[in-house]
C-alpha cells in the first residue's frame, strides 16, 4: 500500500495545483524544480492539499515516479533542499533494513551501502547460522 494512494484519486487537480508551485530552472537533466510554496523546518517543501500537509518530494515522486513506499524515505541526489525534480531522488538501498517494500524497479542509491554495513550483515548471518 502507498503512501499516498488515496490522494492520487484526485487525478489532475492536484497534479495542476501541485506544480503550479514548482519552477523549472532548466532543461539540463542537471537542473533543479525548485519548490517555490510553504517551506518547512529543514528548508523542505510542503504540499497542502485539502487540509493534509504532505512533503513536495514525496508527491513529486508519487505523481511522476509512482508508488512511495510508506515509510520509505526518498533522499536528494543534488544540493538543494527545495528541488522536487524525481530524477534527483533516490529511495536508497538500506531502506530495507528498516523493513521498507522496495520495489526493483525503483531508483536505487548504492552510496548509502557501505563497506562497514556488509560486514556487519555478515557478521549477523554467521551467528544467524
Amino acid at each position: 500500500m502507498s503512501e499516498f494512494d488515496d490522494i492520487m484519486s484526485e487525478g489532475q487537480a492536484l497534479k495542476d495545483q501541485f506544480w503550479s508551485q514548482v519552477r523549472r530552472t532548466g532543461d539540463e537533466p542537471s537542473d533543479c524544480w525548485m519548490w517555490t510554496a510553504q517551506l518547512g523546518g529543514t528548508g523542505h517543501g510542503q504540499f497542502w492539499w485539502e487540509g493534509r500537509m504532505m512533503q513536495a518530494s514525496r508527491v513529486a515522486w508519487a505523481i511522476t515516479v509512482g508508488e512511495v513506499p510508506r515509510g520509505a524515505q526518498i533522499r536528494r541526489t543534488c544540493d538543494s533542499s527545495r528541488c522536487v525534480r524525481p530524477s534527483h531522488k533516490k529511495i536508497p538501498r538500506d531502506a530495507r533494513m528498516h523493513g521498507m517494500a522496495v520495489h526493483r524497479d525503483l531508483p536505487v542509491c548504492d552510496d548509502h551501502v557501505t563497506d562497514e554495513v556488509e560486514a556487519v550483515r555478515r557478521k549477523i548471518q554467521r551467528r544467524d547460522s
